[in-house]
């Protein structure tokens, strides 16, 4: 496919007749997967190209053709090619230009929504799944636009604020005027609510950043909150009602086509598919382009999706897996048979690309009936466009072009065209957008005419408006802004309440229009959805890290939801499990029934849902989710409009004891574990420094009793990651000067260690003075920080670096063993490594673990217990290089360092098990 803008008629004749044969085989190949989806007990799983996901939250950087360098990219929306402009004036060119632009970017916007909604066509609704290549691409993306988008000053909720303010009051002086200058004013129900629906569109128009980066992250964010969320294929879970065979769980069947871990057959067919598809895209693309990661995941991607069809097709499960791509080589380049292995099976090789590959343009029609449904009635509840604009038919967009469809003479003896197979009918389709110059169809395609073309643009430029319109209402109506017709029902009683008045408070009115958009927004991105909840559960329960151990004074029902998501018991093993939980956050907050405050619930629910996700090692999600929490406390703050609370939780106080504290908690975390360097460490250490002054508030107004040393604990975890991030970036340098902060932030927390244990006994102290006060899951987190100290005190003093005493002696390394065996299911995560050698630990009494044994705590454990050089004490440790190696099998990095720090760690446990063993 040509990008380019045509230089002559001919070109354009060819680029025209050429897309129309592409739009044409993408919509044959969508309608024989209905055809499929016809048969009994047949289901359709989609899994996103990230093109795709990039096009549906930067439609303006895929939806027009750009010029890049020295190519063109993008066109995801035109569909029909740019027009030629070489015989027009400048500014005819430009105005022409700007007009393609702003209709591709609405086209493409709306044919990946309708994409991506395909996954909830039936009763098996998913999230959005990406194979394994596809899900690290995208997660790389969308962590440097997340990074762009912190750029402009983000963590203020200022900007939030200052974009709601200045659309608020633009919209208002329309009212202003029609309350001035319109006889009987404005204080009819009627008028009221008719202005409405213009005032809650430009406010939402205007409140959007203009900053192109923070709006693409945004959307990302809905994506992940709004819609199931984005997982990899290696956390699937099957979400349909119905079992394919009855001999087992259908669903168990599907799920581990999907999970289950390769054979060696398999590992082999992997390479030879990779290695097939690695070469053609490299020959399509050029040679540039052949060993670029882009062309290594596709074709990663591609032998994964074959891989998994096979397994289904094998396993009778009568479902199908495809790949929808925004790249029209991929869908082109596969097409034909795929016979790259041995020992596959052929049917699947000869129709892998017809059945499993589908470019977004297959969404076409969808689409374009879909958008004249939308302008016939919007979202927003008023009716707008014509009667016939409800039309169920798509629009020709190519009337004319493919007017050969009906010529026999092109299958000579075969009768008329839709006499023809399916088959015949995309083989022609596939020749004409693929070899055209060379086909028997050229010469017919250069007698194309110019009445034919005329049409086609005609068409285009008439459903292109519609597209213009059709987007922009369905940005309103977008989930990040919640429920359209209850913000609008709770703008109209704003308004009606101010203009009561014998004289209107302009400022109060914009002030409280501006809160209720606001609120609007908060609410719709703490609603838990049942989509894509179980793969989260799943995702958490297979994850790396223990939540974030937040903690809230007298919120039982918000606490007990923390308690459990650190559980290793899996509290959480089923969605609605964790709904009902959830649910009863607002039984800890003021009841918004009367007066709609329901600031404090969205507070909390942000909180929970960041832990949430945090645990299944979503940080990115998780930061947003703190820094909303936090912008809610901070205009309350300025406004100085206190959040309501419950009068028997708040002990009758009027002032409420919503600091920000935890959100500020939870930012610091997901920073420190998001960081790419110093920078982002020293970001992650302002936000802890204000949870710390926060908690000094709450103090002084007696709101709050939780211990500071979850702090002290944090700066260590800062300290650590500030050490790594240099150790990494030059292995040579032993880093002194970080190693010097690890140490200060040692003793700081231990001296309040010490603090808390000396109180333990005395009664006037608070609670949260006192060593007791400490969570299961933050002993564990403290402990495997003092290992990490003793570990990289023995590395220096192993390599000649000679410091001080240790910070952390053997009694405290010997202490810190035992918080975690006490405190986590360390046990039975060693059983699980090594079933033949249980762990010898003998408990002091009956315990219960509270908190998870991550891969990171479970290694950092086992290299303490060989610092410790003890042999009776009881706590496992590898005893020879094999157990080493599988202690460290399979590991999944949390931060950017973890690729430098787990391979040092592994070859330091080693020469630890060598010197044990040496010395005997």
């Amino acid at each position: 496919m040509k990008l380019s803008r045509p230089l002559n008629k001919e070109q354009w004749r060819l680029q025209l007749v050429q897309n129309a044969a592409f739009a044409a085989l993408e919509g044959s190949k969508r309608t024989a997967l209905r055809s499929y989806l016809s048969g009994q007990g047949r289901k359709v799983i989609y899994v996103y190209d990230t093109d795709i996901i990039v096009t549906n939250c930067a439609p303006w950087s895929q939806g027009p053709v750009v010029h890049e360098t020295e190519r063109w990219v993008g066109g995801y929306g035109q569909v029909l090619p740019l027009r030629p402009t070489y015989d027009l004036e400048l500014q005819e060119r430009l105005g022409i230009s700007r007009e393609e632009d702003r209709q591709a970017e609405a086209v493409a916007q709306l044919i990946a929504k309708h994409a991506l909604k395909a996954r909830l066509d039936d009763s098996s609704t998913h999230p959005i799944y990406q194979l394994p290549a596809h899900f690290r691409e995208t997660s790389k993306v969308y962590d440097a636009v997340r990074r762009r988008a912190e750029a402009f000053d983000r963590n203020d909720g200022n900007a939030i604020i200052r974009r709601s303010v200045a659309a608020v009051s633009g919209a208002l002086v329309v009212l202003r005027d029609m309350a001035t200058n319109t006889p009987g004013g404005i204080r009819d129900q009627r008028r009221i609510s008719d202005f409405t629906f213009s005032i809650v569109k430009r406010i939402l128009e205007k409140t959007r950043n203009p900053v192109k980066a923070v709006r693409e992250w945004d959307r990302f964010y809905a994506l992940n909150v709004n819609n199931g969320g984005i997982f990899s294929t290696e956390d699937f879970r099957w979400r349909g009602a119905e079992s394919t065979r009855a001999s087992r769980s259908g669903n168990d069947i599907v799920a581990d086509c999907f999970t289950r871990e390769p054979s060696k057959i398999e590992e082999g067919q992997k390479r030879a598919l990779t290695d097939a598809a690695k070469r053609m895209i490299a020959v399509q693309k050029g040679r540039s382009a052949a060993n670029s990661a882009r062309v290594a995941d596709d074709a990663d991607a591609i032998a994964d999706l074959f891989l998994i069809n096979k397994r289904l097709k094998e396993a009778k499960t009568e479902c199908r897996l495809v790949l929808v791509t925004g790249d029209r080589n991929i869908s082109q380049l596969f097409f034909g048979e795929f016979h790259a292995a041995k020992n596959i099976d052929q049917d699947l090789a000869t129709n892998f690309g017809r059945d499993c590959i589908h470019h977004h343009w297959s969404f076409i029609d969808e689409m374009a009936v879909a958008v004249n449904g939308q302008l016939h009635r919007t979202d927003l509840g008023e009716a707008t466009g014509d009667d016939h604009a409800s039309n169920d038919r798509p629009p020709d967009f190519f009337s004319g072009l493919l007017a050969f469809r009906d010529d026999p003479i092109l299958e000579p003896g075969k009768g008329n065209w839709e006499a023809e197979s399916l088959r015949k009918k995309q083989n022609i389709f596939y020749e004409i957008c693929t070899k055209t110059e060379q086909s028997k169809y050229s010469e017919f395609i250069s007698g194309v005419d110019e009445l034919a073309i005329s049409s086609a643009y005609k068409v285009w430029a008439e459903f292109t408006d519609r597209a213009v319109i059709a987007a922009e209402l369905d940005a309103y109506s977008e989930p990040a802004f919640g429920d359209m017709q209850v913000l609008r029902e709770r703008v109209v009683k704003v308004i009606q309440n101010s203009v009561r008045s014998e004289e209107i408070n302009w400022e109060r009115l914009q002030d409280e229009v501006t809160e209720e958009v606001i609120r609007a927004r908060d609410r719709s991105n703490v609603v838990f959805s049942d989509i894509g909840a179980d793969v989260l559960m799943a995702a958490r329960e297979n994850g790396v890290r223990n939540p974030p151990d937040l903690m809230l004074d007298r919120l039982h029902n918000t606490n007990v939801i923390f308690d459990n998501l650190a559980s290793p018991e899996n509290i959480y093993n089923t969605v609605e499990r964790f709904n009902v939980d959830f649910d009863r956050i607002a039984a800890d907050c003021h009841d918004s029934k009367d007066d709609g405050d329901d600031r404090q619930e969205v507070y909390l629910k942000y909180l929970v849902l960041g832990a949430l996700v945090a645990s299944a090692e979503r940080w990115s999600v998780a930061e947003e989710h703190a820094r909303n929490a936090i912008t809610i406390i901070e205009r309350s703050r300025r406004s100085k409009k206190p959040i309501p609370v419950r009068e028997d939780i708040a002990e009758g106080e009027a002032e409420s004891f919503l600091s920000g504290r935890e959100a500020y908690f939870l930012r610091a975390i997901a920073c420190r574990l998001l960081a790419h360097g110093e920078r982002d460490l020293a970001r992650a250490e302002i936000f802890l420094t204000t949870a710390r002054e926060r908690l000094v508030e709450d103090r002084e107004k007696g709101s709050a009793t939780v211990p500071f040393i979850r702090f002290d604990n944090e700066k260590l975890a800062l300290a650590l990651s500030g050490y790594y991030w240099k150790r990494m970036l030059d292995s040579d340098d032993f880093c002194d000067e970080a190693v010097d902060g690890i140490y200060v932030a040692v003793r700081g927390l231990l001296e309040e260690r010490s603090r808390l244990i000396s109180r333990s006994a005395d009664r006037i102290s608070p609670v949260g003075d006192k060593y007791e006060s400490i969570k299961p899951i933050t002993l564990v987190s403290i402990a495997t920080n003092l290992i990490q100290v003793k570990a990289i005190w023995s590395f220096r003093a192993a390599n000649e670096k000679v410091d001080a005493e240790c910070p952390v002696s053997l009694a405290l390394l010997r202490t810190a063993l035992e918080d975690i065996y006490r405190n986590s299911n360390i046990v039975e995560r060693l059983r699980q490594l090594d079933p033949s050698r249980s762990p010898d630990y003998q408990p002091k009494d009956a315990y219960r673990p509270l908190s998870i044994c991550t891969p990171l705590i479970l290694r950092y454990a086992a290299v303490g217990a060989l610092l410790l050089r003890d042999d009776h004490a009881g706590y496992w440790r590898p005893t020879n290089i094999e157990e080493v190696d599988s202690l460290f099998r399979n590991h999944q990095n949390s931060t950017r360092y973890d690729t430098w720090r787990y391979p040092r760690l592994q070859e330091f446990a080693r020469q630890l098990v060598r010197a044990r063993s040496g010395s005997r």
